[in-house]
């Protein structure tokens, strides 16, 4: 489903992250805004226009946006928003391949980091952190659990993404290299990991983590505890840094990923 352009889509998002809570006039301005700020009447009239879309999306049912005279609050159905659905997918008490395919369906419903474009205001928000640090638990158990049920070529293309999208997350990392190992992609593991392990010393100055160091080791065929694998030559496409992610909106049916 499209999103609202414009002011409407960062008041939808900055409600979103507040589900069920009310959010103040000046902090939905701060958010959405900036420092130049907002008038009155700039805030009613877009929220007015995101009323007039959640209509037209057919959400009328699902998602509600009362005032209360000094603040906003958004009601919406769990099922409605993705970020929902990818927690209870996670609850699910599964285990094997049924863990498999909800794992799947829970890291399918992130197509790049959240609220990536938006507003500074909304890109730091805790809860927007909060779902980055829920698609990377997501992505690093569905790699391992991947590689264990010998499954890694359906969800290399999850994995390679989530990859580049948190170039520092370092489980994430080594969840794909694996990946790629294991679906005999050997070169194309060994400059990413090459890749990652300059960044790490370049941009951080550190060494890499105990996962990543597994990762590459079982890569060139090593022990654990044996040497550090060395470096290759790095991938000629660099990772994208910013680490953020989205938090959308999903019309009522059909009920799949946004």
């Amino acid at each position: 489903m499209a999103l609202p352009r414009g002011k409407p889509r960062w008041i939808l998002a900055s409600l979103v992250l507040e589900l069920g809570r009310a959010v103040p006039d000046r902090r939905l301005v701060e958010q959405v805004w900036g420092p130049p700020g907002a008038s009155s009447a700039a805030l009613r009239s877009a929220t007015s226009r995101l009323r007039g879309w959640l209509a037209e999306a057919g959400l009328g049912e699902d998602v509600s946006i009362e005032y209360t005279g000094t603040a906003y609050v958004m009601y919406a159905r769990r099922t409605v928003l993705d970020a929902a659905r990818a927690t209870l997918l996670l609850r699910e008490p599964q285990h094997g391949p049924r863990r498999f395919e909800d794992l799947v369906e829970a890291a399918q419903l992130w197509r790049e980091p959240a609220l990536a474009d938006a507003p500074p205001g909304l890109r730091h928000h805790p809860v927007t952190a909060e779902l980055d640090q829920m698609r990377s638990r997501c992505v690093v158990e569905l790699g391992e659990l991947a590689a264990r049920l010998g499954r890694s070529a359906p969800v290399l293309g999850l994995l390679r993404r989530a990859a580049r999208d948190a170039p520092y997350d370092e489980p994430v990392q080594a969840a794909f290299v694996t990946a790629a190992h294991q679906c005999g992609l050997r070169m194309e593991a060994a400059r990413h990991y090459d890749m990652v392990c300059r960044y790490l010393a370049s941009d951080l100055g550190v060494r890499p983590s105990p996962a990543l160091l597994g990762a590459g080791r079982a890569l060139h065929g090593e022990e654990p505890g044996g040497r550090e694998p060395a470096g290759r030559r790095p991938s000629p496409a660099r990772p994208r840094r910013p680490l953020t992610a989205q938090a959308t909106v999903r019309g009522p049916a059909p009920h799949r990923h946004s």
